[in-house]
Formats: C-alpha cells, structure tokens, sequence
C-alpha cells in the first residue's frame, strides 16, 4: 500500500527501502552552496545565545561550594572553555570544510551501522556530569557541558560560507561569552549573600527572594514589581533562545 506523500518528510526518501533511506536522505547530504549563509557573526550570535543561560550563570557556585575563592572559580570557567574553543573549532573543521553533518563524519570512522555507538554515546555523555577535586571538577564541569556538541559541532559548521568563518568566532567568542556570564552570577550570588545573609546562585529563586520581599512589607512598589517581571521576561527569553539555534539540527 502506498502512503500518501504528506506523511514523508523528507521527499527524498520516498519510494526507497528502509536500508536505502538510511544511505541517503536531506539531513547526510553536503550543504548546497545556496544554504552556506553562516558568516562570522552568525557563529558568534549562535555561542553567545547559548552561554547567556541559567546554568552558565550557576556554574561557578559548585566551584566556590566546592572550597575554590570566587578568581580561582573564575579561572576555572575561563580555562575549561578555552579548551572546549579549541576542541570545538578543531571538531568543527570538517564540517566547515566538506559542508556535512555529523552522522556523515561519523559514518567515516566507524561505517555505517558502528556509527550507531557514537550516536548513542553522544546521547548518552549529554547525561553525564564529570567530577573530580576542586580545580579539576570546575575545569571538567565547563567542558562537561560542551562534550556533546564538541562532537557534532559539523552539524553547525557546515553552514558556513567557509572554514575561516566557522574557527575564530568560536574560537573567540565561547570562551568570553560563558566566562562574562558566569562573573555576573558569582558577582550577584555574592551580593545576595550580603543582603540576605545567604548565597542565592539561582537567579529565580533571587527573584522569588525579591518578590517575597516586596509582598511582606506591604508596600507594593509598581517600579519594583516591575523590574521583577522585566528580569523574569529577560531570563524566559534567554533560556528560550539557548535552544532554538539546535532547531537546525
């Protein structure tokens, strides 16, 4: 029985077999040349959208809890996502050159059916968190949070409109975006340590704090109010745009 041809997504793959679908489809094609519009601000729009976020601000409060001064956490931050740069760009480098996708890279080393075990292990180190002693555990818990897209950053790269375009910008721009977001959350989780005599490292339960606050003292200020939802607006949206760019995936 033949299916009508809204159920298929992907048109190429119509009237092929299960085995040939897997052997060619839209997503292990090269990037046409019309689709490489990445230029270099578009990779550094991508990283910064993905550092501004919950966890990037809440990374260094491990680190401090953890025995480190709020520097040596810092340091921390800027050391584990220089190397996450690096790795990135270096991962990146084929798909910026030949313009395909991760599964294509993968498929290169391991075949085309042992490329199921790095598919399934990238999903599987997305759930793991690497631990270790002071220094080492706020190094490691940066690249941690890369380790997935370190391996499929082809999938991103093969936009570009060339390899130059894909390397310093990543290279440049992760490492101070995610450094200069977490120095705004140790610098906050500081200063609501002085105000309300405890670390608040959520920026959320900081505005639940706030709002707590305004509503006891019976006071009600709209300004206050105001700059509440202004921040908890800001927050949904950053949170919101961390994941849309893997929409392109």
């Amino acid at each position: 029985m033949k299916l009508p041809s809204w159920l298929y997504a992907d048109h190429l793959v119509k009237g092929l077999s299960g085995r040939e679908a897997f052997l060619k489809n839209e997503d292990l094609k090269p990037v046409e040349r019309e689709r490489r519009l990445w230029g270099p601000w578009n990779f550094v729009a991508f990283w910064l959208a993905d550092s501004i976020n919950i966890g990037t601000w809440m990374i260094i409060s491990n680190m401090v809890v953890g025995g480190l001064s709020w520097w040596e956490a810092w340091l921390c931050v800027w050391i584990g996502y220089i190397i996450v740069a690096i790795f990135i760009c270096l991962s990146g480098r084929i798909g910026a050159t030949y313009h395909i996708s991760f599964p294509v890279v993968s498929r290169s080393s391991f075949g085309l059916f042992g490329s199921f075990w790095p598919v399934l292990n990238r999903g599987f180190m997305a759930c793991v968190c690497l631990r270790g002693w002071a220094w080492m555990s706020g190094i490691m818990s940066c690249i941690s949070n890369f380790v997935t897209l370190i391996v499929n950053n082809p999938d991103f790269t093969r936009f570009a409109t060339r390899p130059s375009t894909a390397f310093w910008p990543q290279l440049l721009t992760i490492p101070l975006g995610f450094s200069v977001t977490s120095f705004v959350g140790v610098i906050v989780g500081s200063s609501s340590n002085v105000i309300f005599g405890q670390a608040i490292w959520n920026p959320l339960d900081l505005l639940g704090k706030f709002l707590d606050i305004l509503t006891n003292d019976g006071t009600h200020f709209e300004p206050e109010f105001k700059a509440v939802f202004e921040a908890s607006k800001a927050t949904l949206v950053a949170t919101t745009a961390m994941y849309l760019p893997y929409k392109i995936q």
